[in-house]
């Protein structure tokens, strides 16, 4: 009897978005849905909320998103 674990808790965290874009290149992914991705992942701003306090704004550049609207 053999057992494996794999804690993929992070592992959104601390994706390379340059990894994640070339992977879908690779699986032939492109054109409008594509930019659709890379427009979803750029340029854009997050907070956090911690019981009722608001953080103030701030780029997040690594990752896949997560718990946005």
């Amino acid at each position: 009897l053999y057992v494996g674990m794999v804690d993929f808790s992070c592992a959104f965290d601390n994706l390379p978005r340059a990894q994640l874009f070339q992977k879908l290149i690779d699986a032939e992914i492109n054109g409008k849905f594509l930019r659709l991705i890379r427009n979803m992942c750029e340029g854009v701003k997050s907070r956090v909320q911690l019981n009722g306090d608001v953080s103030a704004m701030f780029s997040c550049n690594i990752g896949v998103r997560q718990g946005e609207n």
